[in-house]
């Protein structure tokens, strides 16, 4: 949903009718500070400083003009390019320095026009292309692989890329000096210890929303790989990669006393070989699991997905996602998320008999088996509830193991049919007609 351009004047003009250049009006209330020329800035006992002489006030939002702020914002996140390639802060930051610049506002401002020309159309022109390469943890490649619109290369070819980028990078802004150029392959080279390969992907961002916008794309292009490990990888000591802060090996000691005695466990988290993707398994995620039309939605753009299609990009991610879980529930939890996200349409309430229903027709043709899903199903989903509702958290492997299988064999089962079946809609009614059968 577009955002009301209207509404976004009417929102600019409630924070400049809020703001003020008088410290006394500010007083005793809720506020927020725009520093301006030789403000003196305190920062606890570590930080101070003095802002530039540039002929900016130091200017105060009340609480009104605060409120306005944060209806500016969420107002601009309506737009899928404002929510996806900009985000809140650059939106809140450009909304501050326009208020600073027009201070003091003139009687006969149009706002409308300020809106749009100097703070919409100002962000959608810092909208740049970057190209960005994350490392991978805990991921050997024989070859580079591009999945979506990111490739994975090897550790080794990523990291040369990255000296080179920067011994060429052309001289401006300062950055022709040696020691600058030398500091920056140090820092980089830190960075290549993170991981074990190397995600490379170009995408259209703010530069205050690069991070955001790269880890979206890769995260969603390794769950196509990922979201299967357990399809060709046993539980246990299994190997799983990611983004180096996915996979913070660690343990936590646990010191127990009791009457009998004491004990000491050492509780280990996340500690795995890499995983070694082999050309027989790759073609196991093609043969069984529709990975290159998996790599083709998560490369689409949204809005030329259709209802399934999406569906699918999202139930991708929370399937993944439940593979790097740190618990037994949150893993079992993101499963269940996956499932209902794949099942369950947009405006729908999930209950526990359509969850199951669904799942059943769409896993099996055979009516013992059909009951065996079924009543699996419910009970699963109802240790489910209990986590989200309740804050259980004594969910077994087994349970967790369980609900992710179900989750693989219905993706199997969805990669089967995403040719055929047009859209979501087009599921719901297949699966009520294998019912009604």
């Amino acid at each position: 949903m577009p955002y009301d351009k209207r509404k976004l004047a009417e929102l600019f003009s409630e924070m400049l009718r809020n703001t003020t250049d008088d410290p006394i009006a500010a007083e005793g209330g809720l506020h927020e500070v725009i520093y301006g020329a030789g403000t003196k800035i305190q920062i606890g006992s570590v930080f101070s400083g003095t802002m530039p002489e540039d002929g900016k006030a130091t200017l105060f939002v009340l609480a009104a003009g605060l409120e306005g702020l944060h209806g500016f914002v969420n107002e601009c996140l309506k737009d899928r390019q404002f929510a996806t390639q900009i985000g809140a802060e650059p939106i809140a930051k450009r909304l501050r320095a326009v208020i600073q610049e027009l201070w003091p506002p003139a009687s006969n401002l149009d706002h409308e026009d300020v809106v749009k020309r100097e703070i919409l159309q100002k962000l959608r022109e810092e909208v740049r292309n970057w190209s960005v390469r994350v490392p991978i943890a805990n991921l050997k490649l024989a070859a580079p692989i591009t999945i979506g619109n990111v490739r994975l290369v090897r550790h080794q070819d990523g990291t040369v890329a990255n000296a080179n980028m920067i011994i060429e990078h052309p001289d401006c802004e300062g950055f022709d000096r040696v020691s600058e150029k030398a500091a920056m392959l140090s820092i980089v080279a830190q960075i290549a210890q993170q991981g074990s390969a190397w995600a490379e992907v170009e995408i259209e961002a703010h530069e205050g929303r690069i991070i955001e916008v790269a880890k979206c794309e890769v995260e969603l292009s390794i769950s196509v790989i990922r979201a299967f490990v357990h399809a060709f990888r046993p539980y246990g000591f299994c190997e799983v990669f990611g983004l180096p802060y996915e996979l913070a090996g660690a343990q936590t000691g646990f010191i127990s006393k009791s009457a009998q005695g004491m004990m000491i466990h050492n509780d280990v988290r996340r500690v795995s070989p890499p995983l070694e993707l082999s050309e027989q398994e790759l073609n196991l995620l093609k043969t069984e699991f529709a990975f290159d039309e998996l790599s083709r939605i998560v490369g689409a753009e949204w809005d030329k997905l259709n209802s399934l299609e999406r569906a699918v990009r999202v139930s991708l991610l929370w399937l993944s996602r439940s593979v790097i879980a740190q618990t037994e529930a949150e893993a079992l939890t993101h499963a269940t998320i996956a499932l209902e996200r794949l099942l369950i349409l947009d405006g729908e309430e999930t209950t526990v008999e359509r969850f199951a229903d669904r799942l059943t027709y769409l896993l099996s043709a055979e009516v013992d088996e059909r009951k065996a899903i079924h009543k699996a199903a419910k009970r699963l989903y109802d240790v489910r509830s209990k986590v989200v509702h309740s804050g259980f958290g004594s969910v077994e492997r087994s349970q967790r193991q369980e609900m992710e299988l179900l989750a693989l064999r219905a993706f199997k089962a969805i990669g089967k049919i995403l040719r055929e079946v047009k859209n979501h809609e087009g599921l719901r009614e297949l699966l009520h007609d294998r019912k009604m059968q």
